[in-house]
Parts: structure tokens; C-alpha cells; sequence
């Protein structure tokens, strides 16, 4: 890559080379570390949607006069599979809090060598000062390799819940269309439209929140003050993606 191109926008493909290596990097730490991200994010979504599940045929006996007594058995099992997905979730991410401790601690002992290796006679070099604004720039709104852990968790969680929403929805599309229920389908409309706005406006805040981050260091500790409050302030109303 040439010197000139260090601070300036990576092509999409340099971009799948860096997450490809990166990727690899971990895996090679530990091997366990992304199949049990996706199996967290997979028994996460379960959880909620066979819960969702249970809970709907619960009120369908309700609805239709079933005695409690006969729906105790349904309700024991309702009960019983939250508690189990509960346990297993729970130990799963507790694994993977060791596991990514010590990955976080490999990979810091990596850079520690790398560091006491390279050639100091570089280190006002022109290049090496490109390279360390990049540098900057991405530890101000990234949180290092944990930046990784947190992707991996958040795009198998969406993948997975919106498998499971799809799923469930499918049903209720099917007999809005043959029905022809028009208040339905305007409800249905809606609800899709604000999730996309919600969306939309959360990762317009994110980025707004991560352009304050990679500016310039603070002249002042006064402005690094009133800064950090403002970050602060967006991020307890949703403005970063892992809190």
C-alpha cells in the first residue's frame, strides 16, 4: 500500500483482506472463540422466541376456556425451557469471557514483541507518523481487539433474530393477505417503518459519536471535559452500538 493511502479511505476489497486476517488472528488465539459466539447468539434468540411461542399458546387455551389445570403442563414446560436456555447461555458466555481474556492477552504480548523488534531509527519517519494517526484514529471509537468479540456478537445476533422474526411473522403475513385485512396490514406497515427509523437514526447518532471521537487531541483539559460529558450523554441514550 502506498504511504499516501495510510489515512485515506481502504477499497471494499482491502477491507475483506483486513477482516479476513484479523479473523484469522483469533482464530488461531483460540479456536472455540467464534463457534461459541455463534452458538451465544443462537441460544440468545431461542430464548426470546420460543418463549414468545409458548407464551402465545398459553393465551390460546386461555382464550378458549381450557382449565389451568390442563395448562399447567404447558406452562411447566414454558418454564422449563426458559430456565434451561437461561443456564446454557449463562455458561457459554462465561466461557467465552475467559477465552477472550486470554486472547486479549496473547495478542497484547504479540504487539508487545513486535514493538521491541522494529527499527527505531523509523519512528519520526513520515510513514510511521501516518501510520500512527490511523492508529489513533481507530482506538479513539474502537475498543481494540474487543472491537472484534462485539462485531462477531452483534451481526450473529441480528442474523438470528431476524431468522426468527421472519419466521414467525411469515404466518401472520400469509393470513393478513387472505384474509385482506387491511387495519392489520397498515398496523404490520408501520411497525416496519419505525424499526427502520429507529434504526436509521441510531447508526446516524453512532457515527456522529465516533466522528467526535477521532478528532484532534484536546488543546485543553477543559474541552477534553466538556467532550467526554457530551459523548457520555449520547451514549446513555443509545448512542453506541455495545453498551
Amino acid at each position: 500500500m502506498e504511504m499516501d493511502d495510510l489515512t485515506g479511505r481502504l477499497p471494499f476489497g482491502q477491507h475483506l483482506k483486513n477482516i479476513r486476517k484479523v479473523a484469522g488472528l483469533v482464530h488461531r488465539l483460540d479456536r472455540g472463540q467464534f463457534p461459541l459466539s455463534v452458538a451465544a447468539a443462537l441460544l440468545a434468540a431461542a430464548e426470546g422466541y420460543l418463549a414468545l411461542v409458548l407464551s402465545a399458546m398459553v393465551l390460546n387455551r386461555v382464550e378458549q376456556g381450557v382449565p389451568w389445570g390442563e395448562m399447567a403442563g404447558l406452562a411447566g414446560i414454558l418454564l422449563t425451557v426458559a430456565l434451561l436456555c437461561r443456564i446454557a447461555l449463562g455458561s457459554i458466555r462465561n466461557d467465552l469471557e475467559i477465552r477472550r481474556n486470554a486472547i486479549y492477552s496473547r495478542f497484547d504480548m504479540q504487539q508487545s514483541r513486535k514493538l521491541m523488534e522494529m527499527d527505531f531509527s523509523l519512528i519520526d519517519s513520515p510513514l510511521l507518523e501516518k501510520i500512527k494517526s490511523r492508529i489513533y484514529k481507530d482506538n479513539c471509537w474502537g475498543a481494540g481487539i474487543y472491537t472484534i468479540f462485539w462485531t462477531v456478537d452483534w451481526l450473529t445476533g441480528s442474523v438470528f433474530n431476524l431468522a426468527g422474526a421472519l419466521l414467525l411473522a411469515f404466518p401472520v403475513m400469509r393470513r393478513v393477505w387472505h384474509t385482506k385485512n387491511l387495519t392489520a396490514a397498515v398496523f404490520l406497515i408501520l411497525c416496519f417503518l419505525g424499526v427502520w427509523v429507529y434504526a436509521y437514526g441510531k447508526m446516524r447518532v453512532d457515527q456522529r459519536t465516533n466522528a467526535l471521537m477521532v478528532e484532534e487531541p484536546f488543546s485543553t483539559p477543559e474541552e477534553k471535559a466538556q467532550k467526554a460529558d457530551l459523548i457520555y450523554e449520547m451514549a446513555s441514550e443509545g448512542g453506541f452500538p455495545y453498551q
